[in-house]
């Protein structure tokens, strides 16, 4: 009970993120999901990960499978991990905030910084507990990086070994280290002097770790087809403009202007001048803090091939921390506050707690929406399949042949998802909408091994001029242990 008691923020956070996910209890399939669950942890999940430089992934992965665990157990396995880590990456921002501001508003930016709607990508993967391990790494990070700011000089070490870790887990998430770092930088920077040298600290921190994941990926898949040869700067402006969406340009310049002008007004209200000093160096310091991000989240992929860049939320979870940054930025008090006994039904106190929780439940509402969203889309992709496969037994019992070989084809247009499903980007796509898990989808939940192959032409051709809204047995045409299947 005493251990129970002097961790209860911990216990608190533990039982937020369990009530945002509780869902997943009931297992869910990724597109991807479909592959790994097709071979062994170690020749899908370890060899895939490894292949992609996520080495700390890969060996989770490959030492489950050594003691026998399979796709269902390493789901689960993942799942709880997830939770644990979140938790802890919350209640480890919450220790840094503790103290500095009041107790409700550490413990609410705590978790909205970490938790943020961007962060619910990761928990439709099932490496989602590789993703939270990730994740607490940039937090730890981060955490030790703040304590050499307040000078404890020698935790800067660990700060290079949690990053590292959480880069050699997934590459992209170790920007989350720089958007916190940048804000402590500013609050406990004195001198200018100071400001340039923990930039410079902040910029090796990062560029370790990234650093040496990217060589142990040279050193173990040279060949990684997602890798460029050279470093393409470009790729910067690509993925900020999502793939050449020229216009998006505009938003960003209004996005500026907005908050340049709520600068001008605050300038006005607090100096009597929309062009104040301290109007002016208070947004030059949160412009530096978005500007670092930016960056930060977009450097990975210099080194990458350009047909391999774009904006999805598991890569821009840097930016999903911002908000909640900067919020830290604005209610971080570096000597301290002393919290005064209030009324809980004070105006001030009242109003500020709705709006939090109001905050929190929309995020859950959000999370339970996609998960749900998740499972419904997995129930309709094997309604569709337990369908087709009636179809592929008749034929089967009527001929004597047995399906060996599918060849996938389209209809003039597409459907990207189920009825009733929540899709946002690659989130939650129907399994016949991608490549990699049309056959494969199939053939995991029919209990079979069928090998997809290519096109007919003509099939092709006859295909692309259709349109279907639902699926039809004329999507279906059989030839020998061949079916050549449109997808509507």
């Amino acid at each position: 009970m005493k251990l129970l008691k002097s961790k209860k923020e911990y216990i608190f956070f533990l039982c937020v993120v369990i009530a945002c996910v509780f869902p997943l209890v009931v297992m869910e399939f990724s597109t991807d999901t479909y592959h790994f669950a097709l071979v062994s942890l170690a020749d899908g999940l370890g060899a895939g990960m490894k292949y992609n430089g996520r080495f700390i992934t890969s060996l989770s992965a490959y030492a489950l499978d050594a003691v026998g665990f399979g796709i269902v157990g390493y789901y689960y396995f993942s799942l709880i991990c997830a939770v644990l880590c979140l938790s802890l990456a919350i209640y480890h921002i919450y220790i840094i905030l503790k103290g500095k501001m009041r107790g409700c508003v550490a413990a609410f930016l705590s978790f909205v910084t970490v938790f943020n709607p961007l962060t619910i990508e990761f928990f439709l993967f099932i490496e989602k507990g590789a993703f939270a391990f990730a994740i607490l790494m940039s937090v730890l990070s981060a955490k030790s990086f703040v304590c050499f700011l307040k000078g404890d000089k020698k935790r800067i070490i660990f700060s290079y070994i949690y990053l590292t870790f959480g880069a050699c887990t997934y590459q992209l998430l170790s920007a989350a280290f720089v958007t916190l770092a940048l804000v402590f930088i500013v609050i406990y920077s004195r001198s200018i002097k100071d400001f340039v040298i923990n930039n410079l600290l902040a910029v090796t921190v990062y560029g370790f770790a990234n650093c040496v994941d990217f060589v142990l990926l040279k050193i173990f898949n040279p060949s990684n087809v997602r890798m460029s040869g050279e470093i393409n700067l470009s790729n910067i402006l690509k993925y900020y403009f999502i793939t050449e969406r020229e216009w998006v340009i505009f938003i960003y310049i209004a996005l500026f202007a907005v908050v340049f002008c709520a600068f001008g007004f605050l300038g006005k209200r607090r100096f009597g001048s929309y062009f104040a000093k301290g109007s002016v160096v208070e947004f030059g310091k949160y412009f530096y803090i978005f500007t670092g991000t930016a960056l930060a989240a977009a450097v990975p992929f210099i080194f990458v091939n350009p047909v391999e860049v774009w904006m999805m939320f598991r890569t821009t979870y840097a930016l999903g921390v911002l908000p909640g940054a900067i919020a830290i930025k604005i209610f971080y008090k570096p000597d301290g506050v002393c919290e005064k006994e209030s009324s809980l039904f004070e105006k001030k106190k009242r109003r500020g707690s709705i709006i939090m929780l109001t905050i929190i439940f929309v995020e859950l509402v959000f999370f339970h929406t996609m998960i749900f969203s998740r499972l419904k889309n997995n129930f309709e992709d094997e309604r569709l399949c337990e369908q087709i496969g009636l179809i592929i037994r008749d034929y089967e019992v009527d001929t004597g042949e047995r399906i060996k070989y599918i060849s996938i084809y389209y209809d003039a247009k597409i459907t990207q998802r189920n009825d009733g499903v929540l899709m946002i980007g690659d989130c939650n796509v129907r399994a016949f909408s991608r490549t990699w898990s049309d056959v494969n989808h199939m053939s995991y939940l029919l209990g079979r091994s069928f090998v997809r192959i290519e096109n007919n032409p003509e099939y092709t051709r006859r295909f692309s001029s259709l349109d279907w809204n639902d699926f039809s047995k004329d999507q279906l045409i059989f030839e020998g242990n061949t079916l050549h299947l449109c997808v509507y």
